[in-house]
């Protein structure tokens, strides 16, 4: 009877695991929509993070510009910044990359309430794709939503970062 109980348990924690991170498929579609925004991105590789960024100061920005409705579970009227976030390593994104150094780098948050945030770093020279502690320049933010038939692109923003 205890065996039984510990592998039921065992099973729902191995489940909760598989739905918190998405697969490279989920990944690779996000991103193929992220192409079809601009032609110029049509043949472009781009280069993933494996480390996750804060989804909270990704969404911040989104909830600035108008998409309030969007973010109703989340408190951003006194927000500050999550400068203790601890990133995550979410292997399958790596996986949907084209290469490994790019002109342009793609780094992704964490999925909260079917929503999650793919931001596009454009770099003059290539390197490795390591998440900058401060950003200077020009990024662009994609926010996509994961349904029951794929993934779909919802909005896009390019925040300045000074």
């Amino acid at each position: 009877m205890i065996k039984k109980v510990v592998l039921i348990i065992c099973i729902f924690f191995y489940s909760q695991l598989i739905t918190a991170q998405e697969t490279s498929e989920i990944y690779e579609h996000a991103i193929a929509q992220i192409r079809a925004t601009q032609p110029a991105f049509a043949t472009t590789q781009f280069a993933t993070g494996k480390k996750t960024v804060s989804f909270r100061n990704q969404a911040y920005a989104f909830w600035l510009d108008g998409e309030i409705t969007r973010f109703i579970n989340q408190q951003f009227s006194n927000f500050y910044g999550d400068f203790l976030y601890n990133p995550s390593t979410l292997k399958s994104f790596k996986k949907a990359g084209d290469k490994q150094r790019s002109i342009y780098q793609l780094y992704v948050t964490e999925t909260v309430d079917d929503l999650f945030i793919i931001e596009l770093l454009s770099r003059k020279r290539k390197q490795s794709a390591k998440y900058p502690e401060f950003y200077q320049g020009k990024s662009t933010s994609y926010l996509i939503e994961k349904t029951e038939q794929g993934v779909r692109l919802l909005h896009q923003l390019q925040p300045q970062n000074n």
